[in-house]
């Protein structure tokens, strides 16, 4: 029998039959804007208990307190020890810097003796987590090879099945080519496709799911807005 976690987002989980099903990779596909990370706090902020299987969470777009500071908002209850945190973005500021300045990229990394990709497959490996999250699986992408991102997420899907875990990784819509993006469209177990729209009124965001684990997939398009509280799904859904 399908187990689930909670994707910490109610009326989501109420179309998903519970959650995000265990031992599954879930792909956020993002539009600028879309708030794929917002998803991410609120399923490693949700029912959160110190244990030895504590939820993680990979950055390489913010800083571990900058992390800390989400998921806070969206969970008051919530304390440090309760989450793991790896921080690849600060490792780059301020003490890896290259010449000019600016970040490094991963090829500047090697050369300084540190693979943020290995390191990343080793906390994985470890498999000490119920639920993990990836912002954002572009970084690699945009400086590994394309066969090292499919061996990857190959390696991801081999240690959710093995632990009964669920990892969610967000990607940016239109970064890459349309080859890798398909390519991982297919090697993941789930995907979300999120979108923002010009009104009259402002944005509107909205999320449709292109893939689900089983055969059911939910044909509703969900609105949903972005708070200092999180993400606020609007009960009213477009059937596609």
């Amino acid at each position: 029998m399908a187990e689930y976690i909670s994707t910490g987002i109610q009326t989501l989980d109420t179309l998903l039959g519970g959650g995000y099903q265990t031992g599954n990779i879930f792909l956020l596909l993002e539009e600028p804007g879309a708030g794929g990370a917002v998803f991410g706090y609120h399923f490693i902020a949700s029912n959160t208990l110190p244990s030895d299987k504590r939820p993680l969470f990979i950055s390489t777009n913010s800083t571990a307190e900058e992390i800390w500071e989400k998921l806070h908002e969206i969970n008051r209850n919530l304390t440090k020890e309760s989450v793991q945190v790896v921080d690849l973005f600060a490792q780059r500021f301020p003490t890896l810097l290259s010449k000019s300045g600016t970040s490094l990229s991963a090829a500047e990394y090697l050369r300084s003796g540190y693979d943020p990709l290995n390191h990343t497959k080793s906390v994985i490996n470890r498999g000490s987590f119920t639920k993990c999250v990836i912002d954002s699986l572009s970084y690699f992408i945009l400086n590994y090879k394309f066969d090292e991102i499919i061996e990857f997420i190959e390696f991801c899907s081999m240690v959710v099945r093995k632990n009964d875990s669920v990892i969610l990784m967000t990607m940016g819509k239109g970064m890459h080519d349309p080859r890798t993006e398909t390519a991982i469209m297919y090697e993941v177990d789930g995907v979300f496709e999120m979108a923002v729209h010009e009104k009259e009124t402002g944005l509107e965001r909205t999320v449709k799911f292109r893939k689900m684990p089983g055969l059911k997939i939910p044909k509703e398009i969900i609105r949903y807005d972005l708070s200092e509280k999180g993400i606020k799904m609007d009960m009213l859904r477009r059937v596609l």
